[in-house]
């Protein structure tokens, strides 16, 4: 009888509920100003825009960079302060040439604490972005919003580093996830870094998260 009833209140315990798919796509809030978006691609290690990060000391000047993940109804954020910072090397190394270091704005943040699984699960780092897709970009625009702004953009181009999307970028969506909807969990193909325009024809650049981050991860360990 006692074996019965324990196997009935085992039965009973509630299932952790699986979190929204973009809760991952969550918000940087850089000494007290969210203005830049990262992309959870471990339960303590994020994927940002380069240049969101360049040139921060943490706790130098009380320097604090925190990340945010997307609030959904029933599902409020959870923030985390990084602990480590890291740019991709050709990125600084780039910046006094016009414009080369596009394809290396990309950077990673170490977070003090995981997101719990059951808050944000990471995006996948398994495939490579298509030409002529329609993929998804998770955005707050200059940090605003308690959740991502989700909209399909397709792929217009692809190069050795850097994926050229048909869309509307705006100031502030840097960092964002670029990402494809699968029946299992999103996998990240890009992070957004810039905004162009070609007469009536605007541009939006991401660098190629397969790309560059297993480089990355080679530089500064797993």
């Amino acid at each position: 009888m006692k074996i019965w009833v324990g196997f009935l209140c085992l039965m009973a315990l509630p299932a952790l509920a699986d979190p929204p798919p973009m809760a991952g796509a969550g918000v940087l809030v850089r000494d007290g100003k969210a203005d830049c978006s990262a992309a959870l691609i471990a339960p303590d290690l994020l994927a940002t825009a380069g240049h969101c990060i360049a040139g921060k000391t943490l706790g130098e000047d009380d320097t604090t960079v925190v990340f945010r993940t997307g609030a959904y109804p029933g599902q409020p954020s959870v923030e985390r302060e990084a602990v480590a910072l890291h740019v991709h090397p050709l990125f600084l190394i780039g910046r006094s040439i016009e414009n080369k270091n596009l394809g290396s704005d990309i950077g990673l943040i170490r977070l003090a604490a995981p997101i719990p699984a059951n808050v944000a699960r990471p995006f996948a780092l398994i495939s490579a972005a298509q030409a002529g897709e329609r993929v998804l970009i998770a955005s707050y625009p200059g940090g605003s919003g308690d959740r991502a702004r989700e909209r399909k953009c397709p792929v217009l181009d692809l190069r050795a580093t850097v994926m050229l999307l048909s869309c509307v970028v705006k100031p502030g969506e840097s960092g964002s996830p670029v990402v494809r909807i699968t029946e299992g969990e999103p996998e990240l193909l890009g992070i957004l870094v810039a905004t162009g325009r070609d007469g009536h024809q605007p541009f939006g650049y991401a660098v190629l998260s397969q790309a560059r981050l297993g480089q990355m991860r080679a530089i500064f360990g797993p």
